[in-house]
């Protein structure tokens, strides 16, 4: 029988630190430095096997907590003065400047060109164009040398994630970069999530209810708040579509709950953990990074039903995103836990169906009851969020009116909600100005998306069921739960919240209803 050939023994830079262990694991060259008195420590012992197991030639040694941190800072100082790295730390600074959330690299493959552009205040901005092979060259870069959780190297053919964490070139306030490619029909493109650690309990100087008001939340939200967070178990489930903010709304709730109690212990169970969070235990799935799609599904709600055997007072699961999870989930609030996590669904009441639903996939039937028990469902919250227009160049609605600036479809809408436009402070977007664009020079200034714009806000739903409400979900279906609430409890649909902040002047109507859609609409009465 012929011999199976060994595969050639991997690079040490192929192995990724760990991390959670970066602050006591450092490599230079073949040497693996290791704080003394961390020997024994199990991260240490797992990265050790794993370049024992790609038959990795290196050597220990042991040296001290602070040699460790020169160490890193050197090697990373080192690595940053290669062309194509230098490129991609530049892009990230660009990007910072302008307060991006994601960079998007699209490689054309038909037209040799790639073209980079910038997603600012929800809209994408074109910034330059590349050659294909420079576009190329910047995907491999940020996915090979630059990321710290990883696939081997970046397979243009193919869907790939990847993480950027805990880097000394990081631009002020920034925590992390999450990278997604795909492969596409002319060639691939990249998205890189920048990951601002803007909430953190040191930075922050206001309240944590002054908080959730600076994010653009009413009274009647934060009133929910309050009552979600005083119950001793259940889920607080934030619905909204990609980049509505969830993640950041529920760091601000953790942490306002965290500097009130910091004798809890909170568990976050992430793939990737997203943002610092004060006092938390952060769990991530780099172990299950490369995986199968069934695979990861199955290490995803393993670690959630391992994370409940390390005694935790409160649980942050970053996705319900499946049937396995959406069981672990609702395993823990039903073990007394009280779990905070996200799921995407189109208001707060799909929520509920949209778990229905998941809980299936995976043979739970007849959900229904188990969902209406306020000691498993504690709070349903919507969001999303809309672009704030600039005080210092906005234009009132009868400006706008009397020079065309409205689509008759937007004004239609608006006469349909209010009985008196001129009664209110209704106001426009401008055409832009020092105050809004400022950053830029004056011969882009026409050409930004996001002239006239200053931010975004927060439109919002929340809910903090009680055994009436939930009862009537039980008996009587969705459809008389949500009138109920919207009627006889005065609730506050998204839709609502953002016509509110149209009459005050806050929100351009056009750009609310791109993102909440027709304001006259009202899925409360819908069955």
């Amino acid at each position: 029988m012929p011999s199976v050939a060994e595969s050639a023994p991997a690079d040490i830079e192929d192995i990724a630190i760990p991390a959670n262990a970066r602050g006591y694991i450092a490599v230079r060259g073949r040497v693996v430095y290791i704080a003394t008195g961390k020997e024994n420590d199990v991260l240490v012992r797992n990265y050790l096997s794993a370049l024992m197991r790609q038959r990795v030639d290196f050597e220990k040694k042991f040296v001290s907590v602070a040699e460790i941190a020169k160490i890193t800072e050197t090697s990373q100082t080192r690595v940053t003065h290669t062309f194509t790295e230098r490129d991609c730390i530049d892009l990230i600074k660009k990007a910072v400047d302008t307060q991006a959330s994601d960079i998007h690299i699209h490689n054309h493959m038909n037209s040799s060109s790639s073209t980079i552009l910038f997603r600012v205040n929800g809209s994408l901005r074109e910034i330059m164009e590349l050659s294909f092979d420079d576009g190329q060259s910047l995907c491999r870069t940020f996915y090979g040398p630059l990321a710290s959780v990883k696939d081997t190297e970046w397979q243009p053919s193919e869907f790939q994630d990847a993480r950027v964490a805990g880097r000394s070139w990081f631009p002020e306030g920034v925590y992390s970069l999450r990278i997604a490619s795909t492969p596409t029909d002319d060639g691939s493109r990249m998205v890189i999530r920048v990951l601002y650690d803007v909430t953190s309990a040191a930075k922050q100087e206001v309240s944590g209810i002054e908080a959730l008001k600076s994010l653009g939340f009413a009274d009647i939200h934060i009133d929910a708040f309050q009552e979600m967070m005083g119950r001793p178990s259940g889920m607080n489930i934030f619905s909204g579509p990609t980049g509505s903010g969830k993640s950041t709304t529920i760091k601000y709730e953790l942490e306002r709950v965290m500097r009130r109690h910091p004798d809890l212990h909170l568990i976050t169970v992430e793939d990737p953990p997203e943002y610092p969070i004060h006092n938390a235990t952060q769990i991530p799935l780099s172990g299950v990074m490369s995986r199968s799609s069934s695979g990861r599904k199955e290490g995803y709600s393993d670690r959630i039903r391992a994370s409940m055997r390390l005694d935790p007072d409160l649980m942050m699961i970053g996705e319900v995103r499946d049937g396995a999870s959406a069981k672990a989930a609702i395993e823990a609030a039903q073990t007394g836990h009280k779990v905070w996590t996200t799921l995407h669904a189109n208001n707060a009441w799909d929520i509920l169906d949209r778990y229905e639903s998941l809980l299936e996939d995976v043979g739970i039937h007849n959900s229904r009851s188990l969902l209406a028990n306020i000691s498993n469902v504690s709070g349903l919250i919507a969001q999303r969020l809309v672009r704030k227009i600039c005080p210092d160049c906005s234009i009132p609605i009868e400006d706008a009116i009397r020079e065309n600036r409205m689509h008759e479809d937007t004004l239609a809408q608006l006469e349909a909600v209010f009985d008196d436009m001129n009664a209110h402070n209704i106001r426009v977007r401008g055409d832009g100005c020092n105050t809004c664009q400022g950053h830029l020079p004056v011969d882009e200034r026409r050409k930004d998306p996001n002239r006239g714009i200053s931010g975004r806000t927060v439109v919002a739903e929340s809910i903090a069921p009680d055994f009436e409400l939930m009862e009537m979900y039980r008996r009587e279906g969705p459809g008389e739960a949500k009138r109920f609430w919207a009627e006889e409890r005065g609730s506050k649909t998204y839709i609502r919240h953002a016509i509110e902040k149209i009459r005050d002047g806050f929100v351009d109507p056009e750009s609310a209803i791109t993102v909440v859609g027709d304001l006259t609409w009202d899925y409360t009465q819908q069955d």
